[in-house]
C-alpha cells in the first residue's frame, strides 16, 4: 500500500505569505487500488478510468475549494514516479515541488540518487504549474515587436476583405478619353455624394439641400441648382459609372441613382414605389480637389454620350434657332417618354436612349443653334422637367449635335444626333 511522503518544504510566494500558515492540507492517492483523497480526516473516492483522468479531476476539485474558503490549499500527491507537494491558491496558480521517486528512495535509504530528470518532468505534470520566469528586457521587446506584427498583419487583411478599393469607393472605375490622369476615382466619389444632394429635396426644410450641395458644386454657383422649391424625395444610393474626360481638368461621371419620390402636400407626404434614375455631372479639377462644375442632367440608359468641345461661345444663328424651336420641344417630350418615340424623331442611327417616363417635359426655357457651316451644328437646350408626384420641377442644361437630313419627298430638316448635359 502507499505511503504519504514527507511534505518537502517551500517557500510560499510572497503575496501569500500571510496566508498559508493557516492552509488546510489535503492527500491524494492517484494509484489503485484505492485512489482517494484525504480532507481533514475524511476520505473521499477519486474517480476516473486512468490515472491522467483522476489527476484532472483532483485538481478541479481542490481548485474549488481554495476559491470557496478563499485561502490556499496544500496537497501531497502520491503515485508510482514519486511524491509532489502543492499549493493551489484562490487565484487559479499552483506551486509544486516534485520529488522523484529515485530521489525519494535515495533519501529514505541515506544513499546518494542518480538524477532522474525525465521522471520529475513527467511528475510536474501532474497538475499544471505555473512557472514564474523573469524574461530579459531584450525577449519582451521581441515579443511585443512580434505581436504588433500580428495585429498589422490581421487589421491589413481584414482592410482587404472588407474595402478592397479603398475606403468611400465602390470599386473600379471606368474612364474613357486620352487623359489617363484625370483624377477618376475622386471625381467618381465627388459626383456621387452630390448626386445624393442633387436628388435629395423636402420642401419642409430646403436650406438642408442647399448645404449640401455647397459641399461640391464649385463656388458662385446657385446652390437650388434648378430645383423649384416643391416636393419630398429621398435617395436609396447611388453608384457612379464611366468617367468621360473632356481634357486635362475637365469631365463628366455618369451616376445611377435609386430615388424614392413621395406623395403628398403640407406635414403628410407617403413614399411611392424607387425609381432608377441616371445622371451626368459635370466635373472640373480645382487647385485645391475636384468639384462639380455645373448642374446635372437626366440622361438614358447607355454610356454617355460626348460634346464637341469648344474654345468659347459661339454666335448663334437666329433664323435656324427660330425654325428649329418647336422640332426641339417635341425631341424633348419624346426623349421623356420612350425610346420609339425618341428613335422617331432623331436623325437615323443615332442611337439615343430615352428617359423612359421618369421625367415629364414641362416647358423647353431657351433654345439656341450655333452659327456655323455645312450639315451639322451645336445647339444649347434649358429645360424644366416636371418629377413623379405631380409637384417638383428640375431645370437643367443639355448640349446636342444636330445633323442636316434629306427625306425620302426631298425635304430637308435638321435632326437631334447626340446629346448630352452642358
Amino acid at each position: 500500500m502507499s505511503v504519504v511522503r514527507k511534505v518537502l518544504a517551500m517557500p510560499p510566494r510572497e503575496e501569500h505569505a500571510d496566508s498559508e500558515a493557516a492552509a488546510p492540507a489535503v492527500e491524494v492517492y492517484l494509484e489503485e487500488p484505492h485512489p482517494r483523497m484525504e480532507i481533514a480526516g475524511k476520505t473521499y473516492p477519486l474517480e476516473g478510468a486512468d490515472v491522467d483522468t483522476r489527476r484532472a479531476n483532483a485538481r478541479q476539485q481542490v481548485l474549488e475549494w481554495a476559491r470557496t474558503i478563499d485561502q490556499p490549499v496544500l496537497v501531497n500527491v502520491e503515485e508510482h514516479l514519486g511524491s509532489a507537494a502543492l499549493t493551489f491558491y484562490p487565484d487559479g496558480t499552483i506551486e509544486a515541488v516534485v520529488e522523484p521517486l529515485e530521489e525519494q528512495s535515495a533519501r529514505e535509504a541515506g544513499t546518494p540518487a542518480k538524477a532522474h530528470a525525465g521522471s520529475a518532468r513527467e511528475l510536474g505534470h501532474a497538475f499544471p504549474v505555473v512557472e514564474e520566469r523573469k524574461a530579459s528586457p531584450a525577449a519582451k521587446v521581441l515579443r511585443y515587436l512580434l505581436l504588433l506584427l500580428v495585429i498589422l498583419l490581421c487589421v491589413t487583411g481584414v482592410r482587404a476583405i472588407i474595402w478592397p478599393y479603398g475606403f468611400g469607393r465602390s470599386g473600379p472605375v471606368t474612364t474613357s478619353g486620352a487623359l489617363s490622369s484625370f483624377p477618376a476615382a475622386e471625381a467618381s466619389q465627388v459626383a456621387a455624394r452630390f448626386t445624393t444632394s442633387y436628388l435629395t429635396w423636402d420642401e419642409r426644410n430646403r436650406d438642408s439641400r442647399a448645404s449640401a450641395i455647397s459641399l461640391d458644386l464649385v463656388q458662385g454657383l446657385d446652390v437650388t441648382a434648378g430645383w423649384s422649391g416643391e416636393g419630398v424625395q429621398s435617395v436609396a444610393a447611388v453608384y457612379p459609372g464611366a468617367v468621360k474626360t473632356d481634357n486635362d481638368h475637365e469631365g463628366h461621371v455618369v451616376v445611377l441613382a435609386r430615388v424614392i419620390p413621395f406623395k403628398g402636400s403640407g406635414q403628410t407626404w407617403k413614399a411611392q414605389p424607387a425609381i432608377w434614375q441616371r445622371l451626368s455631372v459635370p466635373i472640373e479639377v480645382g487647385p485645391a480637389r475636384v468639384v462639380v462644375s455645373g448642374a446635372p442632367a437626366y440622361v438614358p440608359e447607355g454610356p454617355a454620350i460626348g460634346r464637341e468641345n469648344a474654345s468659347g461661345p459661339a454666335a448663334t444663328d437666329e433664323a435656324l434657332t427660330a425654325t428649329t424651336q418647336s422640332d426641339a420641344r417635341a425631341f424633348f417630350s419624346a426623349y421623356a417618354t420612350s425610346d420609339e418615340a425618341t428613335s422617331a424623331i432623331t436623325a437615323p442611327g443615332s442611337g439615343i436612349r430615352s428617359l423612359n417616363k421618369a421625367v415629364e417635359l414641362e416647358s423647353l426655357k431657351t433654345w439656341t443653334v450655333d452659327a456655323g457651316d455645312g450639315d451639322r451644328r451645336t445647339a444649347q437646350a434649358t429645360v424644366t422637367w416636371k418629377l413623379p408626384g405631380g409637384t417638383t420641377r428640375l431645370t437643367q442644361n443639355y448640349a446636342l449635335i444636330l445633323i442636316r437630313s434629306t427625306a425620302a419627298d426631298g425635304m430637308q430638316r435638321w435632326q437631334v444626333a447626340e446629346i448630352t448635359n452642358n
